[in-house]
């Protein structure tokens, strides 16, 4: 599967997820729905919001970022993909984690806990959509091997998921 496609589909998963039993907040009206996206591989003003659209058009991205919040000044744990994923989703240090590098490594979700643990905690349904790339002991994470999340769906691009162990 191409980048493109990968893009297109984690939008879409995205989009009907967040329409569907995700965004239903009846129960608590005063409880925002939250959507986290995070994308990979770009420096930090690569969205035509940010720095015009002679190079590059984002407008899917500019419209989340002019109807939602935009981090204009954030930073990185580690400039490595599973380290900052890791620290992003357990709120920890890569020092603490022990993951400081991109490989096979285990997390235990109970000394490290993610943030689709306290939203699903916190009542709310929670769903992870995209590459896992996470150091939590499982296979494969899918919504039966990864109890952080109520639904989790890993899209694979050109290479498979990372296999843990157990």
């Amino acid at each position: 599967m191409d980048r493109r496609k990968f893009l297109s589909t984690a939008a879409i998963s995205v989009c009907a997820l967040s329409y569907g039993s995700f965004a239903d907040n009846t129960a608590d009206p005063k409880r925002p729905n939250i959507l986290f996206i995070m994308t990979d591989q770009q420096f930090a003003d690569i969205m035509s919001c940010r720095m015009g659209n002679q190079y590059i058009n984002t407008s899917a991205m500019d419209s989340l970022a002019k109807n939602g919040m935009l981090f204009t000044n954030a930073y990185a744990p580690n400039p490595l993909c599973m380290p900052a994923r890791n620290s992003i989703f357990t709120g920890r240090y890569p020092h603490e984690t022990q993951c400081q590098k991109n490989g096979p490594g285990s997390l235990d979700t109970k000394q490290f806990p993610s943030m689709g643990t306290y939203f699903k905690n916190a009542g709310y349904d929670t769903g992870y959509v995209g590459k896992w790339h996470l150091w939590y002991k499982t296979k494969r994470a899918t919504a039966s091997t990864t109890p952080t999340f109520s639904t989790a769906t890993v899209t694979t691009m050109k290479y498979p998921p990372l296999q843990l162990s157990s």
